[in-house]
């Protein structure tokens, strides 16, 4: 069988809000720096997500 299509995390800023969006269902995992370490944000694996951190600056990716 062939994979299906890895997911596309896209970003828009809504009301001042960063909003993350993506399609199908994966783990959101953010860190403080590029190269982590990541960690899941709590109860998110569809999107889209509103970021509610408010400091430092966040990084984000999907997976699984």
């Amino acid at each position: 069988p062939t994979p299906p299509a890895p997911p596309t995390l896209s970003v828009a800023k809504e009301a001042g809000q960063v909003v993350l969006n993506w399609t199908g269902a994966h783990n959101l995992q953010t860190a403080t720096v590029v190269s982590g370490p990541y960690t899941n944000v709590t109860s998110v694996i569809v999107g889209p997500y509103t970021n509610s951190f408010v400091e430092p600056l966040r990084f984000f990716r999907l997976v699984n």
